[in-house]
Order: structure tokens, then sequence, then C-alpha cells
């Protein structure tokens, strides 16, 4: 399993994304079956975030109902960095 964690700071904003990748061993012809049921559960949580997702609503109002969604059936975490209004630092 590899896992890229990469981030940049340019002009005073920020991004940051993550990859994963699975090399298989010497004899494996396909992926574990373990790792496909995560990645559609997976999946599963990031559609059910997005379709919570609109305007006007708060990152806790969204968390609060994905949530409650998820409860049935998916045993999962939700991650996010939180964010910050107002100007760069040393601006």
């Amino acid at each position: 399993m590899l896992h890229c964690d990469f981030g940049i700071t340019a002009l005073g904003l920020n991004t940051d994304t993550q990859h994963m990748g699975y090399v298989l061993r010497s004899g494996e012809k396909d992926v574990p079956e373990g790792l496909k049921q995560t990645l559609r559960n997976s999946k599963r949580v990031r559609n059910l975030l997005l379709a919570e997702m609109s305007s006007g609503r708060t990152g806790n109002e969204v968390l609060a109902a994905t949530l409650a969604r998820m409860r049935a059936g998916l045993d999962r975490t939700i991650y996010s960095h939180s964010m910050t209004v107002g100007t760069a630092p040393g601006r």
C-alpha cells in the first residue's frame, strides 16, 4: 500500500491532496477483496457527504447530516481541515 499526502502553499493559499495505491504482491493477480470493499465504502461516504453540501449550510450541519445517514451501515470517520477566513499571515 502506498500513501502520498502532498501540500503546497503559494500566494497565501494552501492546497492538500492525498492519493493511495496498491502494488500487487508477487503472484497476486488482483487487489485483495477487502481493499476493494474499503474503496466502495469510501466512495459511498464521499457521495453521502457531497449530497449534503449546499449553499447556506455550515460545515457542522453537513457533517451532522452525513453522520446520521452513515449510521445505516457505514462505520467510518470523516476528517477535514478547518478553514479560517481572513488574510494570510504577514499580509
